[in-house]
């Protein structure tokens, strides 16, 4: 019985929505109809001009473009890569004989030529007094 019920009530589902879908292909069909006159009307001018009755669309254009702006990239060579400045660090250590360890100098040399070297606490210590306080009051 919940067969015939799930049958029946299919076929009046299909009964009740027929005629909406017979109306909306009526109206596509008429549209459908206007839209061929409208071309054919509208292109029989253009070809008795001379113009190009199938010319090309938005859509060919833009991709005519598209292309064009691809083989253009292709023609470019590549940008040169970015060169990053390098630093070079360079250790060594100068061993005198009969004295204490001495730490390695070590020198930093930038890309753009500047150098810059590692100072000792002995070359601190023979600084005089108010360079040391004018570097402490610029790092503040």
């Amino acid at each position: 019985m919940k067969g015939l019920f799930k049958r029946l009530g299919q076929g009046l589902l299909f009964i009740l929505a027929l005629p909406f879908g017979l109306i909306i292909f009526a109206i596509f069909a008429v549209y459908a109809i206007m839209m061929f006159f409208y071309t054919l009307f509208s292109a029989i001018p253009a070809f008795f001009k001379g113009e190009n009755v199938f010319g090309p669309t938005e859509l060919d254009i833009a991709a005519s473009t598209r292309l064009a702006e691809q083989k253009l990239a292709a023609q470019q060579p590549p940008p040169p890569p970015v060169v990053q400045p390098s630093t070079t660090i360079n250790l060594f250590t100068v061993q005198q004989p009969g004295s204490e360890q001495v730490p390695p100098q070590v020198t930093y040399t930038q890309g753009d030529g500047v150098t810059y070297r590692r100072v000792t606490e002995q070359e601190v210590a023979k600084l005089p007094e108010e360079a040391i306080i004018d570097h402490k009051e610029d790092q503040e």
